[in-house]
């Protein structure tokens, strides 16, 4: 089996150059759980790893957008009644107070999420309104190429030909991006 671990951190930080987030995560379900597949932040945000696996569940955002299978944010996090109570603990520990997250999906089923967090709302405002314009009417097609440029941006950052075949692996088993 070959190890996947560069390429979902690659995918995670291209999330934060795509979404202009300050933390991003690559999450999976399985087993009733989440698991973190890739992170990427500001330094300190990889103590978030030590919170993980949760249980998929609506503790989180994240856990809300699995189990939703739709793109969803939270403008703010903190102190915002409707936000889960684990992400507003993340929020608060690592100072961020905005987050967009969409699912991942292979042959129907919801695998997992992509997550990006921002300082401010503000930032996460714009975003809606300019980067994420990517509408459920569109068609599957034009939706996989948007997802494979992040895919593929992330085999141009990987470092040996080792990690380039995991990636090939990995894109082959990943599934594409909800919307």
């Amino acid at each position: 089996m070959t190890d996947t671990q560069p390429v979902f951190d690659a995918i995670a930080r291209n999330l934060l150059r795509l979404f202009d987030t300050q933390f991003a995560i690559v999450a999976l379900a399985r087993d009733g759980r989440v698991e973190l597949a890739g992170i990427q932040g500001a330094p300190g945000f990889e103590k978030l790893a030590t919170s993980y696996p949760l249980p998929l569940d609506e503790s989180t955002h994240v856990g809300r957008t699995i189990l939703a299978g739709e793109v969803s944010q939270l403008i703010p996090i903190v102190g915002n009644p409707a936000a889960p109570p684990r992400t507003e603990q993340f929020a608060r520990d690592f100072g961020f107070n905005a987050q967009i997250a969409a699912p991942m999906v292979r042959e129907g089923k919801v695998i997992g999420a992509f997550s990006g967090s921002f300082l401010a709302a503000r930032q996460a405002r714009m975003l809606t309104s300019m980067s994420l314009r990517i509408p459920s009417a569109r068609p599957v097609a034009t939706r996989r190429t948007w997802i494979g440029r992040v895919l593929s941006s992330a085999d141009a950052g990987m470092p040996s030909s080792d990690a380039a075949a995991s990636a090939s692996t990995a894109r082959g088993n990943l599934a594409w991006l909800k919307c």
